[in-house]
């Protein structure tokens, strides 16, 4: 994988999981899981984690990698593993329980 890729996967971790609470605040998953209070702070941090990624694309396209190769590879396997999850919870979302749903 080439240098300037890096900052891409980071870009796209973030963004997989800004999209992860992102809809699941539009969704109502969010109902079996907190308290509606908190939904808006969901929403707030999917945005902020968007923000995020489009600085990481943005920014990081143009900053030199260090030159630490161990470094850069655990970053970028790091960021690899952590966009896959979120990959899965958006391809596969957490279905409630019944008794979760007998609750509300």
């Amino acid at each position: 994988m080439g240098e300037p890729v890096a900052p891409l996967i980071r870009s796209l971790a973030l963004g997989l999981w800004a999209a992860v609470l992102l809809r699941s605040s539009v969704d109502g998953r969010l109902d079996l899981l907190l308290r509606a209070t908190f939904h808006p702070l969901v929403l707030v941090a999917g945005l902020a984690l968007l923000a995020l990624a489009v600085l990481q694309a943005v920014l990081g396209w143009r900053q030199p990698e260090r030159n630490d190769r161990v470094g850069r590879r655990r970053d970028r396997r790091l960021a690899l593993v952590t966009a896959a999850i979120a990959a899965l919870v958006l391809a596969l979302p957490p279905a409630p329980s019944f008794a979760d749903l007998a609750q509300q």
